[in-house]
């Protein structure tokens, strides 16, 4: 297993039951196993199974209490440290096309605003549509 799994789940989630996390987590260490790896190392598992998260922010949904766990997530300074602690060889730059970000901005050096909602489409001066690679 080249890619570390990290599952973030919260023991009082209301939609999604946490022993589905646990069976997930107990699947992945099962397949570590199975292939000669140490289901305990945490660099290719890692389960934050928090006791409470509260329901999404959108208030629609916001009575779900549990199934947030995200927020507490992204609030974790270990969740960042351990998906800091990972990199892709495959999407590496030199062994994927990539073209480093200043490729990515308009040839007339006036820059393009990256990451919009139009999924980074933007206008050129003449009114057409194009999409630039990071």
């Amino acid at each position: 297993m080249g890619t570390g799994v990290g599952v973030v789940h919260s023991a009082d989630d209301s939609v999604i039951p946490v022993y589905a996390g646990d069976l997930m987590v107990e699947a992945v260490q099962t397949a570590l196993i199975s292939s000669g790896q140490d289901a305990r190392d945490t660099s290719k598992l890692r389960y934050w199974r928090y006791s409470h998260a509260p329901g999404p922010p959108m208030p629609e949904f916001s009575h779900l209490i549990g199934h947030g766990s995200y927020e507490v997530a992204f609030r974790d300074p270990t969740v960042f440290a351990w998906l800091l602690g990972h990199s892709c060889e495959r999407c590496r730059p030199g062994a994927a096309p990539w073209k480093p970000l200043r490729q990515a901005i308009d040839r007339d050096g006036r820059g393009e605003e990256l990451g919009r909602a139009d999924h980074g489409r933007s206008r050129h001066r003449s009114g057409a549509s194009r999409r630039f690679s990071i």
